[in-house]
């Protein structure tokens, strides 16, 4: 069966069993629920095992996002294309919704020095929280297509109008999201669509498809295909390196949860007892107690952040030493060489225009 296939249980009503599979390969699957329960169970015990189950939960939200683009689509043909965006030089700062941005007072600093800043990149949840302290983004980035998303572009009426350009996916966008960015922003919404597949492997060798992504390339009216790295810090490390700035200066991006946290508060721990049938003592192997060794603080991270930050780390080896990488988070898991840490100020004085 076509291993592509399977994430349309998502879409069928009625009771069950369900029969899915590639229509090409006549091979169907029988399905007598639709639930987590038919999602690999987690290896606890090795964290870079789970990089194919991270992309089948995520598969399990084609079936919306196709609905949100078939939605989008006419706007989005006529929309300005991300490739045409003018490059922008210079250091980048992306400013991510990481607990630390907070408990570092690192928004107050950005405020004090937006003038010694090129480009500010703000990931949507931290645009009204920057605008709150008087230091207006260049550009606000979404990859996520949860109706939720829309709400972090729901100004009150002193911030509405503020000269922000937005980056939308065109693959994910809620409709709602995008009422709210056209109506809250006056500045210009660039589309991109993300990597959901190798848009270089032409075909799936089962069903022969074409690739997912190229398809929403074509669709979307040509739009520039960039990587999102799974989540909307990385798409704002991806737009840094889009617009040819470096340094890359990372804030808020912790990539894991603060030590003192309990990690039955964290984001994906519900999941984890889920997927352990109820069992918390097993739920708690998805998560590791980390050393930061150039801030010295502990950090927790869990398998879905361990993923994601190993994905970011390959694209950062890669562009280095072309771009630079600066971690000013002030702790957390993204301190690999060739990533250059340092505290946020001391930042702004070497790399501030």
């Amino acid at each position: 069966m076509c291993g592509r296939t399977w994430q349309l249980e998502a879409t069928v009503t009625g009771p069950p069993p369900y029969q899915i599979g590639c229509p090409l390969d006549g091979k169907p699957v029988i399905v007598t629920e639709v639930s987590e329960a038919n999602i690999p169970k987690l290896n606890f015990n090795d964290l870079a095992a789970n990089g194919p189950l991270i992309t089948e939960l995520t598969e399990m939200k084609w079936p919306f996002w196709f609905k949100n683009f078939s939605e989008n689509v006419g706007t989005i043909k006529s929309g300005l294309n991300l490739n045409d965006c003018p490059r922008r030089k210079g250091a980048a700062l992306i400013v991510g919704a990481g607990p630390s941005v907070h408990r570092n007072g690192h928004l107050k600093l950005i405020a004090k020095n937006r003038d010694k800043i090129g480009t500010l990149i703000a990931t949507d949840k931290m645009l009204k929280p920057l605008l709150e302290h008087g230091a207006k983004p260049d550009f606000v980035a979404s990859v996520d297509g949860d109706p939720i998303i829309s709400k972090f572009y729901k100004l009150p009426k002193n911030l509405r109008g503020a000269q922000v350009d937005a980056v939308l996916d065109a693959v994910t966008c809620h409709p709602e999201t995008l009422r709210e960015a056209r109506k809250n922003l006056n500045g210009k919404i660039y589309w991109f669509v993300h990597f959901v597949d190798n848009p270089q492997e032409t075909r799936c060798p089962t069903c022969r498809r074409l690739s997912t992504t190229a398809g929403f390339h074509f669709m979307s009216g040509d739009k520039l295909m960039m990587q999102a790295g799974g989540n909307v810090g990385a798409l704002g490390w991806h737009l840094a390196s889009m617009l040819e700035c470096t340094p890359i200066i990372l804030v808020g991006m912790d990539y894991s949860y603060l030590a003192d946290v309990p990690i039955e508060e964290s984001m994906y721990y519900d999941s984890y007892v889920a997927m352990a049938g109820g069992d918390k003592a097993q739920a708690k192997n998805a998560f590791e107690t980390r050393t930061n060794p150039y801030f010295r603080n502990q950090h927790n991270i869990d398998i879905v952040w361990h993923t994601y930050k190993n994905v970011l780390m390959s694209f950062i080896k890669a562009a280095h030493p072309k771009i630079i990488t600066v971690n000013c988070t002030g702790g957390g898991s993204l301190y690999e060489d060739p990533i250059v840490s340092m505290e946020l100020e001391e930042a702004l004085a070497k790399f501030g225009t």
